[in-house]
């Protein structure tokens, strides 16, 4: 009787040992979720195109996943700061405002136009001031692109201001809305003269605007594809070529010519080049030149010592860049989608990290978004690449420590 008792004791002692591990086991407080992010580190190396003898250049490019453009100028002083005449790169401008109005779509030709007596004046009286100019005969019907063409191939002073007054119907209409568009992109350093055309020497800009504005140009689809061709025909049957050199070389498939006497000659061309494996557009801008094999020459020179200039960063979609862990369970902390950022080697994006959620989790489901991740300007969700459950009434009974 005396040994029951103590059995008795002793199971009773073990069940309430039992019952309280158990009731400690499912009550305690289990440790929190542990992230572990590893940033990307990028060396910065030397930028050689400054180095160069641009004229007034500048280099630039988009980047092909926020469409942003960066433009840097080349050389150092009040000499690149400070807005000169354009010339006739000032028609890219022309050219963007008057698709804000009359917007065309890649291939389309557009409305046309009638010309009449006084087209046929401004074409002559362009014609004896020396300035570039493309027949237009009373009569006549031209298309909108024709008149894009023209303005853009051959540079025609004439077809660019008659494009700006068919738009806006007056040049003063045409300045009004042209210097909205300027403060629309930020392009302070950019002042629309008297014309249309950039022979008024009233027209100024500065390297780095100007880069910004061929590479806003350079997105626009019916732009991009007039000034890839090389040639194209007019009403009166005349076949004007493009003034840019450069065209089909170095992936070169847009760009501007412009001479004045104040301006001297400029050269701004677009690229689309293979960087790190990706197709960047580039910009490159040489103005200010004493000739056009100078200007060129110049160009190529930048076209080049871009792909020594410019990197790329690339982070694929589900490319891990850290961990989400407990003693339980663990899951890759992934990026959501591809992003890719070209940047400037003498100043690469720094990478940052942003948590979303609490730190205070102990689950996590399969593709919530956790955190994120910061390459320069861009921002790319970092999300859990599988479910981290609760810890199970099993685990918490087997896993004392």
């Amino acid at each position: 009787m005396e040994l029951m008792k103590k059995l008795v004791g002793v199971i009773a002692g073990i069940l309430l040992v039992v019952a309280g591990y158990v009731c400690w086991a499912l009550l305690r407080p289990l440790p929190l979720l542990t992230p572990s992010v590893k940033l990307q580190t990028i060396d910065a190396r030397p930028f050689t195109s400054d180095k160069l003898d641009s004229g007034r250049g500048a280099i630039g490019f988009v980047n092909p996943t926020n469409r942003e453009i960066s433009c840097r100028a080349l050389g150092n002083g009040e000499e690149y700061a400070t807005p000169k005449p354009t010339a006739s790169i000032a028609k890219l401008i022309t050219a963007q405002v008057v698709l804000g109005k009359m917007p065309l779509a890649k291939g389309e030709s557009g409305p046309s136009l009638s010309l009449n007596s006084q087209d046929e004046a401004s074409y002559w009286q362009d014609l004896a001031v020396g300035g570039s100019s493309v027949q237009m005969m009373a009569g006549q019907t031209i298309s909108q692109r024709q008149l894009l063409e023209g303005t853009l191939l051959a540079s025609a002073n004439n077809m660019a201001n008659r494009l700006a007054i068919w738009a806006f119907g007056s040049m003063d209409n045409y300045r009004q809305v042209a210097g909205q568009w300027l403060r629309d992109h930020e392009l302070a350093d950019t002042i629309i003269g008297t014309d249309a055309s950039g022979l008024d020497p009233s027209t100024k800009s500065t390297p780095t605007d100007l880069c910004k504005i061929l590479l806003l140009a350079g997105q626009q689809p019916i732009l991009a594809e007039i000034m890839s061709e090389p040639e194209a025909t007019m009403p009166s049957g005349e076949v004007i070529h493009t003034t840019n050199r450069l065209l089909g070389r170095d992936g070169v498939f847009a760009g501007k010519t412009g001479f004045t006497h104040e301006a001297g000659r400029g050269v701004v061309t677009a690229s689309r080049r293979q960087i790190d494996g990706v197709t960047v557009i580039v910009g490159i801008v040489s103005m200010g030149n004493d000739s056009y094999n100078t200007a060129f020459r110049r160009t190529e020179q930048l076209l080049e010592s871009s792909r020594r200039d410019i990197a790329v960063s690339q982070l694929k979609a589900n490319t891990s860049v850290g961990k989400l862990s407990s003693t339980w369970g663990a899951s890759r902390l992934v990026t959501a989608k591809p992003v890719t950022v070209p940047y400037w080697v003498d100043s690469p994006p720094k990478s940052k990290f942003v948590h979303y959620l609490s730190d205070e989790v102990d689950s996590a489901s399969a593709g919530s978004i956790y955190g994120q991740l910061s390459l320069g300007n861009n921002q790319i969700n970092v999300i859990t690449e599988r479910t981290i459950k609760p810890a199970s009434l099993t685990w918490r009974l087997t896993h004392p420590f």
